[in-house]
């Protein structure tokens, strides 16, 4: 599981991934070149990033894929100048590197891409670096959107039970000596087995963002709770609760996405703060 994201502190992406990490009560740090100088002043100092002794940009860039164990490179286009050479450094020292390119691939993909890579390289330090805010005012939010999704799914990827069922699976046998047969079982199962962070994590996410979860929390539901086929009455519960008549195109992935969306509803009332005026 992710445990801490680090940068430089330049605007942009680097900037984006600090503050995501904050939000989202993750760890953070990074090197920065002596004099905390960035593209827009000194860097605050609520970013907990370590001065080098050099005012070399090289040496910082060099440093953060050093001591992270993989890196992540969120640009528009092919990489050029100091992000070219964040991938020299990757190669050189023998580290996981990604490069996603927002000019040929959605904000939802690029989120599912970051979690799946993280996942299989068993990333627990990750330095994120990018374009920066002057060379794209608009880099800030869709870094930040696309790394908020991404470490949502880590963390409800990694906070779950483990998954490892293929639904193609014959064999395939859910844990659960006693299966839910409504939505509210399913609920009520999934809360208990969710850490304190994962329910205020979810209650936190943006409606709209919640289908996001279909390749984590949605594969588990999917599995576990036997919506591929002998679990009927959780599938009809699903139905009736999302209102919709056609039985027949009502399917697992569906009913799962029901599950989350209720979920999520249930979460927001007990584990999100309000505010009292």
């Amino acid at each position: 599981m992710l445990t801490k994201v680090i940068s430089g502190g330049q605007t942009g992406v680097d900037r984006a991934a600090l503050d995501i990490a904050i939000k989202l009560e993750i760890l953070h740090g990074g090197w920065i070149s002596k004099g905390r100088k960035t593209e827009d002043g000194v860097l605050p100092v609520k970013y907990k990033l370590k001065e080098m002794d050099s005012t070399s940009s090289s040496k910082r860039t060099e440093e953060n894929v050093i001591k992270s164990d993989g890196t992540l490179v969120i640009s528009h286009g092919k990489l050029l100048g100091g992000l070219a050479l964040t991938q020299k450094y990757a190669a050189k020292h023998e580290k996981p590197w990604l490069h996603i390119d927002l000019n040929s691939i959605t904000s939802f993909k690029a989120a599912n891409e970051i979690n799946s890579w993280l996942l299989r390289h068993d990333i627990k330090v990750l330095n994120v670096t990018g374009t920066r805010a002057g060379k794209n005012p608009n880099i800030y939010m869709l870094a930040s959107d696309i790394l908020e999704a991404a470490l949502y799914l880590n963390i409800m990827d990694t906070g779950m039970p483990d998954s490892t069922h293929s639904p193609n699976e014959t064999s395939y046998k859910p844990i659960w000596i006693q299966l839910p047969k409504t939505v509210e079982k399913a609920e009520d199962i999934i809360i208990r087995e969710m850490t304190l962070k994962d329910k205020s994590t979810l209650a936190y996410m943006r409606a709209e963002d919640l289908g996001s979860l279909q390749l984590s929390l949605g594969e588990y539901i999917r599995n576990h709770f036997g919506l591929w086929g002998e679990n009927t009455e959780l599938l009809e519960s699903c139905r009736i609760a999302s209102g919709e008549d056609d039985e027949d195109n009502f399917d697992a992935d569906r009913a799962s996405l029901v599950i989350i969306t209720e979920l999520w509803k249930k979460l927001q009332e007990t584990h999100k703060l309000r505010v009292v005026k």
